[in-house]
């Protein structure tokens, strides 16, 4: 899309005025660099603009904020207990889902915002759940070291 600007426009303002709140962007790329929300817009600058990261650590590249918006949340299913207990044990937030019925977890993942950790290729087809890893390794540490890998998670605590 090409739009065009009056005057001087900062990257905020410019965000506001297509109601993307500036609090729910994590990342924003001006032609190929990362920029702060006070960057003032150029004729033909080339904008990408990006909300919350989940599967990779962008704090070498975010200019917006100290921190990224990134908070990793998990859901696993009951198959997935020890695993569970692992995350945990590493300062993440994952909680156990016990049930059975595939639409309450969804449900529950969605509103509290979680990433589905499951074993249940089923899900990944849910068209309502959206935010899923299918495990692949059946031993808990081997499980372990590959949400590690997949979310980029380098420290022992998310804050």
């Amino acid at each position: 899309m090409l739009f065009t600007w009056e005057g001087k426009c900062q990257v905020k303002e410019a965000l506001q005025s297509f109601g993307i709140p500036p609090d729910d962007v994590d990342l924003i790329i001006i032609n190929q660099e990362s920029v702060d929300l006070d960057y003032l817009l150029k004729d033909h600058d080339r904008v990408a603009v990006f909300p919350v990261f989940e599967t990779f650590d962008i704090s070498s590249l975010i200019k917006i904020r100290d921190k990224p918006l990134r908070r990793l949340k998990f859901i696993a299913t009951k198959e997935l207990a020890a695993l569970a207990k692992l995350l945990q044990e590493k300062g993440l937030n994952c909680s156990l889902f016990n049930l059975d019925p595939n639409e309450e977890l969804i449900k529950l993942a969605s509103l509290e915002q979680r990433i589905i950790l499951t074993k249940k290729t089923s899900l990944l087809y849910s068209l309502r759940a959206s935010r899923v890893h299918l495990v692949r390794a059946q031993k808990a540490q081997d499980q372990l070291k590959e949400v590690l890998t997949k979310f980029q998670i380098e420290k022992t605590n998310q804050d």
